[in-house]
């Protein structure tokens, strides 16, 4: 049995502005999750973190894109960029300006994160992966990579 999922809240980061005229807000959750239904839990605990947020600044509408996107790059971190090991970390941070940015670093090898291949050809439908940047590149406004892949920056402009 492995150990079960968990994120640090001892390492968690939030800074809310005083006055929302200001409309800045960051944070951070670090996240050591154990198997998929771990990812799942701790993809919710990030998405909690900021959907009231997103909803009070007019995200509203986008929420399900968003929420999506946010789950995709998770599940990525962990499945491929963690191989699936409960002890590496995966640090989901974000920031509330002019435009939402989400970030989730992991501690993997990395990819070829400007390849892109077409997960929606009739040979790859039926495979068990295979779509989920797509989906995030489909559902946010940019997206980008550093540190070969192991960090993805994803924003949403307002709508």
């Amino acid at each position: 049995m492995s150990a079960p999922a968990r994120h640090d809240p001892s390492c968690d980061k939030t800074r809310m502005p005083s006055s929302w005229s200001n409309l800045q807000a960051t944070g951070e959750k670090r996240l050591y999750p154990a198997d998929f239904a771990g990812i799942d839990d701790l993809a919710e605990v990030c998405w909690m973190a900021v959907k009231d947020n997103l909803i009070q600044r007019g995200y509203g509408p986008r929420e399900a894109k968003i929420h999506l996107a946010l789950h995709e790059a998770l599940v990525n971190a962990w499945k491929h960029g963690n191989c699936k090991r409960p002890d590496l970390l995966i640090t989901f941070r974000w920031r509330f300006a002019k435009k939402v940015t989400f970030e989730v670093l992991d501690a993997g090898q990395g990819f070829a994160c400007h390849t892109q291949t077409d997960p929606f050809t009739p040979d790859r439908l039926a495979a068990e992966d295979g779509r989920g940047l797509s989906i995030i590149r489909i559902c946010a406004d940019s997206v980008s990579w550093k540190n070969n892949g192991c960090h993805i920056t994803i924003t949403f402009t307002h709508p």
